[in-house]
């Protein structure tokens, strides 16, 4: 159960399994996972769009931006408040900048880098912890 704070059983599952396979299967994402003890103890969901110069997806000088999207966030509930979501949210970012950097060295200018959030609106503490980790509404 990802958030207790959906009482009804038919809230606890975000997606269902056809919805999973489709969101693993998609172009330009990942989920990303932490694992400690051979468990995993949280996720993330991390998509992304290239955006090139002239359309010419064919040279990667011409990258314009790169703009990430992650959601989904979930952690184990014994080990909230050790790092884990804060991690997961980094290597979202990391992995964004990343594509960026991957791009051919010789660009003189390089891609803009954007990336942002989904966040459930009913859980306001969670507009908070993310304005902890930098990021805004």
């Amino acid at each position: 159960m990802a958030d207790a704070f959906f009482k009804k059983e038919e809230y606890h599952l975000r997606f269902a399994d056809g919805e999973v396979k489709t969101m693993m299967n998609a172009t330009n994402s990942c989920w990303i996972v932490a694992i400690l003890n051979n468990e995993i103890v949280g996720c993330i969901y991390l998509k992304w769009k290239v955006v090139y110069s002239n359309n010419d997806k064919n040279n990667k000088n011409n990258t314009d931006s790169i703009h990430g999207h992650f959601s989904s966030v979930s952690v184990l509930d014994s080990m909230a408040r050790k790092g884990i979501g804060r991690t997961l949210v980094k290597a979202a970012e990391d992995h964004v900048i990343n594509l960026g950097k991957n791009n051919d060295s010789s660009n003189s200018n390089p891609p803009r880098i954007t990336i942002d959030c989904g966040v459930i609106n009913l859980r306001e503490d969670l507009f908070k912890w993310y304005g902890n980790q930098g990021y805004v509404n």
